[in-house]
């Protein structure tokens, strides 16, 4: 996968038009009110499919696939990855602590809210708010993932950025995070991950391109993989 026309940017327009269109909504109804507009549209049959979907931006579950699939011919690319998510993700969490560590969930601002705001009747979330660290896992990783099989159709990267931006919308959907958390969530994941690409990436290529990983060190990562699966699967469980 390293001939070609790069179809990356097909990537980024629905994520791009996503950011514009958001924006907008934030800027005219606002930060509470972009919310309540969108958490009040839903479909009761497709509240336990995006709770499972929301959980693909649990950092412990999505790594421990990529480090299974990702561990024997794309190495570099896992570690890139791995980076990314470890810096946005601080930045995330230093924001979440110490800048935005009033600004609480839409569970306990609309506790009393009349009619009550949709959720999942099990997942609860009542820590900080802003920015989503969900959003900027799955945008951070979906980068990557992207950039990786940027060489596909123009359909599979355009199919990366909208099952992204799904992922993202769950957030909402289930009343975990409001709409202003997950814009900008997505937009520090994206723009770490772009970052990550362009100046760390070719030094982790040019250092593990011709390493050639040994049969016994790949099955202990895959095994890792599968451990870590297990354990995430078991953090999601405790909360059906």
């Amino acid at each position: 996968m390293n001939a070609g026309k790069s179809n990356f940017r097909y990537f980024l327009y629905p994520v791009i038009l996503f950011w514009i269109l958001g924006f907008s909504l934030l800027f005219l109804k606002g930060y509470q009110g972009s919310f309540l507009y969108l958490n009040s549209h839903f479909a009761t049959f497709l509240d336990f499919p995006f709770f499972l979907l929301t959980h693909i931006g649990d950092t412990l579950l999505v790594l421990a696939l990529l480090v299974f699939f990702w561990s024997k011919n794309k190495l570099d690319l896992l570690l890139t990855i791995i980076i990314a998510v470890l810096l946005s993700g601080l930045l995330v969490q230093l924001m979440k602590l110490h800048f935005f560590d009033d600004w609480k969930r839409p569970q306990i601002i609309f506790f009393n809210h009349i009619p009550p705001i949709h959720s999942y009747s099990t997942y609860h979330l009542f820590d900080n708010s802003f920015p989503s660290g969900h959003s900027n896992t799955i945008a951070c990783v979906f980068t990557i993932i992207a950039f990786a099989y940027r060489f596909l159709h123009k359909i599979v990267l355009l199919s990366f950025g909208f099952i992204a931006l799904l992922i993202c919308y769950t957030r909402v959907y289930l009343g975990v995070h409001f709409f202003g958390d997950i814009l900008v969530g997505s937009l520090i994941g994206v723009c770490i991950a772009l970052l990550i690409i362009h100046f760390i990436h070719p030094y982790l290529k040019n250092k593990l391109g011709q390493l050639i990983i040994s049969k016994n060190l790949n099955l202990s990562l895959q095994l890792l993989g599968v451990l870590l699966f297990i354990l995430s699967i078991f953090i999601i469980y405790r909360d059906l």
